[in-house]
């Protein structure tokens, strides 16, 4: 194993960093629910679900990115 590459036996494992339960909305939320959501669970992301199935997730960069353009 080259010198700079990480020990594999001593990097984490994705379980003991994964968010267990991670923030959801529906695609009818509105976007200043999902902003306050977020806001309140110091998170950086929500997940867009249907029927309990993720279908997208709107960042702290979409929002960056929505104010950027004057849609908000």
């Amino acid at each position: 194993m080259p010198a700079d590459s990480p020990d594999p036996n001593t990097c984490p494992l994705v379980d003991r960093v994964v968010v267990s339960t991670p923030l959801m909305v529906t695609r009818e939320t509105r976007i200043e629910d999902a902003i306050a959501t977020m806001h309140q669970a110091k998170s950086s992301y929500v997940l867009i679900v249907e029927q309990q199935c993720p279908v997208g997730i709107f960042t702290e960069r979409e929002l960056v990115e929505l104010i950027a353009s004057g849609q908000s």
